[in-house]
């Protein structure tokens, strides 16, 4: 278009309102409401990691620990409502306090485990914290014992490390969430050509960066750069050698063989992703569908009678898993009263 000229609209038309092609196609079954919350997760996306997620939401991979939590609610459901709906039914038991209760205590713990992001996120889509360094810098000693376990092999050798090793650290106790963490081959110009282009790519991967260094030069060859887009940490490893002199670049020293300041650093890594993973608008959503189903889900656990061969309270129950399966309708999940009915009949031969 000419520059200085506006485009006019025809009669009848006029710009699209916030959400509304969206809401169109979820109006006319194109698009579910769990896909609708990837679009706007993909739209307020700040880091990549949120748009991994949203992007997990919106093509499904985020769905299946959903829906079969709220296939198994309105599964219990159903078995709850023919007790009552059937009660006068003699011999007919839908489903005994005692069983009622173990399938309602492996319902809170999956949604607490989905609450706490264990397992709404896809495994690839979990923020990548990578360890790098020159060879012989103490990366794998420290990267075994964030992990508590002996992962990778250590050795006086310098270029013990050829592979790209990555494992699950937790960090849920400190506010965080469960990342991935990377072990490196050192970064050597000289060195092998398969293992510095792994390192290159998981670094080019990376979320955060621990940069280590037990010397505190914290200068990485000019060929293999570190990217200056995302946090890094310096770390002096082996911090039961002396101190370099002066001037150096701060650090925070730590030493692997006894432990000495790996609180401080996996405090510092909580820290960071807090900074790099700022909240997008849609999690707010559905951290308070997932709280407000398992609070539910717990009522109904504790109006159970376990020593009773009868629900006693099933009217409460029923509607506590109904509240439960509103909650997570709001995800896209629920099931509607015609698809309970249906469970009913379907697990009962009634009216034979």
């Amino acid at each position: 278009m000419p520059a200085g000229r506006t485009r006019r609209r025809g009669p009848g038309v006029r710009p699209a309102r916030a959400g509304e092609f969206s809401l169109r196609a979820y109006l006319t079954g194109r698009l579910r409401l769990d896909e609708a919350r990837g679009v706007l997760g993909m739209i307020s996306a700040r880091t990549q990691h949120q748009l991994d997620r949203a992007r997990a939401l919106l093509t499904g991979h985020a769905q299946s620990p959903l829906a079969q939590a709220s296939d198994e609610i309105a599964r219990l459901l159903a078995l709850v409502e023919a007790g009552i709906d059937f009660s006068d039914q003699e011999g007919v038991v839908a489903i005994s306090p005692a069983d009622l209760r173990r399938c309602l205590h492996d319902l809170i713990a999956s949604i607490g485990a989905m609450l706490d992001g264990t397992q709404t996120e896809h495994p690839d889509a979990r923020p990548l914290i990578v360890l790098v360094g020159e060879p012989n810098a103490g990366k794998s000693t420290l990267y075994n014992a964030l992990l508590a376990r002996p992962r990778a092999v250590t050795s006086d050798q310098a270029g013990t490390t050829r592979d790209v090793l990555i494992e699950d650290l937790d960090l849920r106790d400190l506010g965080a969430s469960v990342v991935r963490l990377a072990d490196l081959p050192g970064l050597d110009p000289h060195a092998e050509a398969a293992s510095q282009q792994a390192a290159r790519d998981a670094i080019r991967r990376s979320d955060i960066l621990l940069h280590c260094d037990p010397a505190c030069r914290f200068s990485p060859p000019p060929s293999m750069p570190l990217p200056a887009d995302r946090p890094i940490i310096r770390v002096r490893t082996k911090g039961d050698i002396p101190p370099p002199s002066q001037g150096a670049p701060a650090s925070l020293p730590v030493c692997a063989l006894d432990g000495w300041n790996l609180a401080p650093l996996r405090l510092a890594l909580a820290d960071a992703l807090e900074v790099r993973d700022l909240p997008s608008p849609v999690e707010p959503l559905v951290r308070r569908a997932f709280a407000q189903a398992r609070v539910s889900l717990v009522a109904a656990r504790d109006l159970l009678q376990p020593e009773s061969h009868t629900l006693q309270y099933s009217e409460l129950i029923a509607h506590e898993l109904r509240r439960a399966l509103d909650a997570l309708g709001e995800l896209g999940a629920g099931a509607t009263p015609d698809e309970v009915i249906g469970r009913v009949f379907s697990a009962f031969c009634v009216g034979k």
